[in-house]
């Protein structure tokens, strides 16, 4: 008479799947992409997830727009801006990567009109850079007629004064 297999199958099943989970998981950060996306739109399957891009029919870094450090490296930065080079390595640090707000407010949302004129173009272009006191620097690099024309529209100037 044969033994019965199901119960070695099933014992090398459960060692098989024991096994399987008991794998460390490592968290990877890939610094050869930008500093903004690697952590607003991080890999997932290595797909990246997050934010989407702003210009998918034309790349435009994030910097472009935005201002901050896209590459952020503890040695020497060199190379170009299509391939960049580290003498040290890339890290990641968002102080900085991001722009600070100086001694101004960190969020915008509440203040009045005069206080947010007082806030630094550059600090206000990474939080807003449709803002059209700093559009010049960021929408309008590619955008230059567009930019010119809303100056001038109606909205922007009348906007309240419908009864």
């Amino acid at each position: 008479m044969r033994p019965d297999p199901r119960p070695l199958a099933l014992a090398l099943a459960a060692a098989l799947t024991a096994a399987a989970g008991c794998t460390d998981v490592v968290e990877q950060r890939v610094f050869h992409r930008s500093a903004c996306e690697v952590c607003h739109a991080p890999l997932v399957a290595g797909e990246p997830h997050g934010i989407e891009t702003a210009h998918p029919w034309h790349y435009v870094a994030c910097t472009t727009c935005h201002g901050g450090q896209d590459r952020v490296c503890d040695g020497e930065l060199g190379g170009t801006d299509d391939a960049p080079t580290c003498d040290g390595d890339w890290v990641y640090d968002k102080d900085r990567s991001h722009v600070s707000p100086g001694g101004g407010p960190r969020y915008l949302k509440n203040l009045s009109p005069a206080a947010l004129d007082a806030v630094p173009p550059d600090y206000l272009r990474f939080v807003n850079p449709g803002d059209l006191r700093v559009a010049d620097r960021t929408c309008g690099l590619c955008h230059q007629a567009e930019v010119k024309a809303l100056r001038t529209a109606t909205m922007r100037h009348t906007a309240g004064e419908l009864a």
